[in-house]
C-alpha cells in the first residue's frame, strides 16, 4: 500500500492540491497546506464506508469510517487504505479540474 499512498501524494501534488504526506504507525495523514474554502468543505462533507468483510442476506456489509480530523486533514489507516482512496480520488480528481477551469478562465 506504500507504493499507491506515494503514487497518490504525487498525483496530489501535480494536480495543484499542496499537501504533506506522513507516514504514522499504522497508517498515513495527508495534511492539506492552505486549502481553500472549497476544498475545506469538500474534505469536510466526505463519506467513507468500508467494507466489514461480514455478509447479511448475501450483501456485504459496509460501515462508515470517521477519517478526517478537525483540521481537515485525513487519516488513512493501513487496512483502509484501498477503500479511502477509491472514494476520494474521483472526487478530488473533479476538484483538482474545476479549480484548473477556474484559473484558466480567470487568466484569459
Amino acid at each position: 500500500m506504500d507504493f499507491l499512498v506515494r503514487k497518490f501524494s504525487e498525483w496530489l501534488e501535480m494536480s495543484g492540491i499542496s499537501h504533506e504526506l506522513t507516514r504514522v504507525k499504522g497508517g498515513y495523514i495527508i495534511h492539506f497546506i492552505e486549502p481553500d474554502l472549497e476544498l475545506q468543505n469538500l474534505i469536510r462533507s466526505l463519506y467513507i464506508t468500508i467494507d466489514t468483510g461480514r455478509t447479511v442476506n448475501h450483501m456485504a456489509v459496509r460501515t462508515p469510517v470517521q477519517i478526517f480530523t478537525g483540521s481537515g486533514d485525513i487519516v488513512m489507516e493501513d487496512r483502509y487504505i484501498g477503500d479511502i482512496l477509491n472514494t476520494i480520488q474521483p472526487i478530488l480528481h473533479e476538484y483538482a479540474v474545476k479549480k484548473l477551469n477556474n484559473t484558466n478562465i480567470g487568466g484569459h
